[in-house]
This record gives C-alpha cells, structure tokens and sequence, in this order.
C-alpha cells in the first residue's frame, strides 16, 4: 500500500525509510498524549475514556485504509496516537480489579 501512495522517483530502497516515519509518527504522538489520557481517565472515569479511543482507533484505521497519499497516512497515524490512551488505562483497570489471590508470587 504504502509504495502504490508515494511518487514514483522514490527509489524502493528508500520505502523502508517511508515506512518507518508512517509507524514512529504513531509511537511519538502517543509519547506526547499518554499522559493527558491517563489523567483524563481519573478525571471523568475509565469507560468513557476507552469508548471514546475505541472510536478514535476506529476512525484513524479507517482513515489510514482510505489515504490515497504519504501526508494523508501520516497524518491517519498521528490520530491513531493521539487515540491511543487505552494502552496505560487497560492497565490500571488491571491494577485495581486485580487482588492479592490473583497476582504473581
């Protein structure tokens, strides 16, 4: 997908470079953002936080399966980060429905 959507002067060696700014725009957006999700979710709660990253997550996969250019993907991504709270909060609502006759020894 990724070669069909760049310019046809970028050489395939080059389209692992292309991918990997696609993915890390991901992971650098959700550096930024994780925080704020986490203080929002004990702010107003856990499950609206996750319903609304299910739907951002919904959107952004969608977004990034209709880009038809580099930007459009990059941007689709960076949604998909800004969406992505429910890692950290999935883990707290682990912590605390967990007790002692469940955890690791």
């Amino acid at each position: 997908m990724l070669r069909a959507n760049l310019p046809s002067t970028i050489p395939s060696s080059q389209l692992g470079y292309y991918a990997g700014i696609v993915e890390s725009t991901f992971s650098l957006v959700t550096f930024f953002t994780i925080f704020w999700w986490a203080r929002l979710s004990d702010r107003i709660g856990r499950k609206p936080v996750l319903l609304f990253g299910l739907f951002g997550s919904f959107l952004s996969v969608n977004a990034f399966g209709f880009a038809k250019t580099f930007p459009q993907m990059v941007v689709a991504r960076s949604i998909a980060g800004l969406m992505n709270g429910n890692i950290v909060i999935l883990k707290s609502v682990l912590a605390e429905v967990t007790d002692d006759t469940n955890q690791a020894r």
